[in-house]
């Protein structure tokens, strides 16, 4: 059963539309990917001032220091916690990558069957044209 060059274009524009979707997709995961290592930035830096403040402030009140430790305790969670989120976005960011990689390799592979079936037909016609050619000279030779 061949497969027609329609049926092919059809597969070609398919897997077009996979393909921008996915990357549609990937853009909106490394802009989450992005806002994401932002925030753990800040908390980065919020955690290092802490660190800098505790220990510039000699003369504290225990009760302070609790607060402080307290607060940078929470800080290194929520560092902790933002590291997760981060390696999470950042292999979704590669499985969709991966897709995108998948998805234009197919399609490569479907253009290509499609150009060789071109060739194909193009060479069936040249053949018949010429076979055509021939029988018309022969024609002319035997009337002539």
């Amino acid at each position: 059963m061949e497969v027609t060059n329609s049926k092919l274009q059809t597969v070609i524009r398919i897997k077009n539309l996979v393909l921008k979707k996915q990357q549609r997709e990937l853009s909106e995961i490394s802009s989450i990917h992005q806002k994401e290592n932002d925030a753990l930035e800040e908390l980065e830096q919020t955690h290092h001032d802490a660190m800098n403040d505790a220990g510039n402030e000699m003369k504290t009140k225990a009760q302070d220091v609790q607060v402080n430790r307290a607060f940078i305790q929470h800080l290194s969670r929520q560092i902790k916690q933002q590291v997760q989120r981060v390696e999470e976005i950042d292999a979704r960011e590669t499985q969709k990558r991966e897709e995108i990689f998948e998805t234009s390799q197919s399609k490569r592979m479907v253009e290509e069957l499609e150009d060789r079936r071109n060739a194909e037909k193009e060479k069936e016609t040249e053949r018949k044209t010429q076979r055509l050619i021939d029988v018309l000279a022969q024609r002319l030779q035997v009337n002539t």
